[in-house]
């Protein structure tokens, strides 16, 4: 039996008999505590003497407390807290605090930083003054949701194909701007527990926000809708239908042809819900007039006659209109009516000013009026052909001597010009012919046939035309303009314009004793050389060819070539147009870039002015469509104007001079070409404009060189 003084010692517990964990937990609240006593010596100033700048921060970053994820890092003289995340092979940092020299803090996340406006810093200071103040910092940014931004993977593919961002309308200073921007892959994690690996942003994204996305991207998601639905739009529309905005140029034929074919539908569909509309209205509102009424309204036109016999002479128009009218009511069947050739005439002047609106007078009910297949039989008096039209020809020759002009002043200019029809055959019924085909004479027929047989084509297949060459006299010493003939075609060729214009000289010198003093036509490829095929024999290749012996004329005299000016000054304008701009097919170079953009950038700054310099021109002088490129008035306003040129002078950059001399000497070029009065000169203050009076007129000259 043991002694009582050895007492049994209590057994020391074994490391395996406490739980998992005592022991981490036990290091945890150990740090707590020294944590702890740290913090209260700073709170209560035993650490006062230490001053608190960066590098005391750095000194005592074990009191600074890093949620999970979290690491510090000094480079240089900054001092960076972040939290990186593995996303895929790749580390990438998606929050970070960094904290500057001076203890000024900045946030950045998802690689954007965060101003320090945002709501989320409200009342919080601009500098780290003490390690409480860093804690407070990374727990507000840790405990923050992250924007999500628009995640869709509709939006997300939309701005993918416009390159990864959507910028903004280009300005007319040529400045461009991001509005939105495809975020790198993150893997984050939105509030409601989605992950999304990638998303767009709008530019101006606050990053932080306590609800799924910020303000910015939630409004800028209305413009991502409607993107989407842009896009979806022109891709589910057919090219074809009805609604569709294609331009036709962009069209196969099949697709032309069922175009036409939807409208044409279209059209039938609201010409019959407007039938339909218009019988409902008449059977909802209308009023019936009977038989006797319908009388009565005759009699009173009968009784009123004698006061219109007396209210107008009888050689009157309204005498005659009152006394047509009630010829018409008279008559039971509308095939009666055998209208007054001076209605006819009247009616023809109102369908030529505009067709629909005859139609709508005559439909009105109102008056009653000849039928436009009335009007036809008296307009066509002439029946058209190809070729040379004789009959026109005579009637001509009877309007010349009908206004008592000498024969020695019958000059005449003969005028051609190529127009585009659309490409189609047409059934004449009263010659039985199918018109549509290519007719350039039968001398050009048969070339053309050599043609084919020497190149191994079918002779028998006959071309559809798509142009039509008109040839059309214009008095210089009298009033006359006329079309005398036209020949359908599918590009007109130098070759082809010899076997028109000759004869057509010859006929009107010989048969009609028309003097053919000048041939004028645009400046195509095909009639400059028409006229270097006049160049005489053995001279050189580049000679000017402005004229030529007329072989029909008694007198021996010349025919003069003179390129149209009008599609001179549309050409100038196209060629300073592509000048680095549109088409950038011309670069203009005298000394100096003549550049478009120089009156681009004038009128632009023009058009915000309260008081316009340039009050003749606007924006649809400079942005050019197909349609405007045609319009002589656009063109002319642009390049014939002193002002502008004078404008872009003054207001203009100094590389702009250049561009002002060419406005300048193109303005003086076309007052050269364009005397037509003794006065004009005087009124508008341009000495070009007035009249020649001497061969050695020093004009002369500058037309010349």
């Amino acid at each position: 039996m043991r002694s009582p003084r050895f007492k049994k010692m209590p057994r020391r517990p074994r490391k395996w008999a406490f739980d998992k964990g005592h022991f981490k937990k036990l290091k945890e609240q150990r740090l707590q505590k020294r944590n702890l006593f740290s913090k209260t010596q700073i709170e209560s100033g035993v650490l006062e003497d230490k001053v608190f700048d960066l590098s005391f921060l750095h000194q005592h970053l074990n009191q600074v407390t890093l949620p999970s994820g979290w690491s510090h890092v000094m480079v240089e003289s900054s001092l960076y807290f972040q939290k990186v995340e593995k996303i895929g092979e790749d580390l990438k940092t998606s929050r970070r605090i960094t904290i500057m020299e001076d203890l000024q803090w900045k946030v950045v996340i998802h690689g954007k930083p965060v101003p320090e406006t945002h709501t989320i810093f409200q009342g919080f200071p601009s500098v780290i003054d003490s390690v409480q103040t860093l804690n407070k910092l990374v727990d507000l940014i840790n405990n923050s949701w992250i924007c999500s931004g628009n995640a869709d993977k509709v939006y997300i593919s939309l701005v993918t194909e416009k390159g990864g961002e959507i910028v903004k309308a280009v300005s007319f200073s040529g400045e461009q701007g991001v509005s939105a921007y495809i975020e790198s892959d993150y893997g984050a994690k939105a509030i409601d527990g989605s992950v999304y690996q990638s998303t767009v942003r709008s530019t101006k994204c606050t990053m932080l926000t306590d609800n799924k996305r910020c303000a910015e991207c939630t409004k800028y998601r209305g413009n991502l809708r409607a993107l989407v639905a842009k896009r979806r739009e022109k891709d589910e529309v057919n090219l074809s239908c009805s609604n569709s905005r294609v331009n036709f140029r962009y069209l196969t034929k099949p697709q032309l042809q069922e175009r036409a074919a939807n409208l044409r539908k279209d059209m039938d569909v609201v010409k019959r819900s407007l039938t339909r509309a218009a019988k409902r209205l008449i059977i909802e509102d209308g009023i019936e007039i009977d038989k006797p009424t319908q009388c009565d309204i005759k009699d009173i036109m009968e009784e009123c006659t004698d006061n219109v016999v007396k209210a107008y002479k009888e050689d009157s128009f309204q005498r005659l209109f009152w006394e047509e009218q009630l010829r018409y009511a008279k008559c039971t069947d509308s095939r009666q009516m055998r209208w007054h050739p001076t209605i006819i005439r009247w009616c023809l002047f109102l369908k030529f000013k505009s067709s629909a609106c005859y139609d709508a007078l005559r439909k009105s009910g109102f008056v009653k009026l000849p039928s436009q297949r009335t009007l036809s039989d008296y307009s066509n008096y002439i029946k058209p052909k190809v070729g040379l039209n004789k009959p026109v020809l005579k009637e001509v020759v009877s309007e010349i001597r009908a206004k008592g002009i000498p024969e020695d002043l019958w000059y005449v200019a003969l005028l051609h010009d190529e127009l585009k029809v659309k490409k189609d055959l047409v059934y004449d019924k009263y010659t039985g012919q199918l018109i549509g085909f290519v007719n350039l004479g039968n001398v050009n027929e048969e070339l053309v046939n050599l043609e084919r047989q020497i190149n191994g084509e079918d002779v028998n297949i006959t071309d559809i035309a798509s142009h039509i060459l008109v040839l059309m006299i214009r008095g210089l010493t009298f009033e006359l303009e006329m079309s005398i003939g036209y020949w359908p075609t599918v590009g007109c060729r130098s070759d082809h314009l010899v076997d028109i214009i000759w004869p057509t000289i010859s006929c009107l010198e010989l048969s009609c004793g028309l003097k053919v003093l000048v041939s004028t036509s645009d400046g195509a490829s095909w009639n400059r050389k028409f006229y270097r095929m006049h160049r005489v024999q053995g001279a050189p290749k580049d000679t000017l060819v402005y004229k030529c012996k007329n072989p029909h004329s008694l007198d021996r005299r010349s025919v003069y070539f003179i390129s149209d000016v009008p599609h001179l000054v549309k050409t100038t304008r196209n060629c300073w147009a592509n000048s680095e701009a549109h088409r950038k097919s011309r670069s203009l170079w005298n000394g100096s870039p003549i550049l478009w953009r120089h009156l681009t950038q004038l009128v632009v700054a023009d058009q915000a002015r309260d008081i316009h310099l340039l009050h003749k021109l606007g924006y649809e002088h400079i942005n050019l469509s197909s349609f405007s490129i045609m319009r002589v008035n656009l063109a002319a306003q642009v390049v014939l104007s002193e002002s502008v040129a004078n404008a872009i002078d003054v207001f203009g950059p100094e590389e702009a001079k250049e561009t002002a001399n060419f406005v300048r000497h193109m303005d003086k070029f076309f007052d050269c070409l364009n005397v037509r009065s003794t006065e004009e000169h005087i009124k508008k203050r341009k000495p070009n404009l007035a009249p020649y009076e001497n061969i050695d007129d020093p004009r002369l000259e500058l037309l010349i060189h």
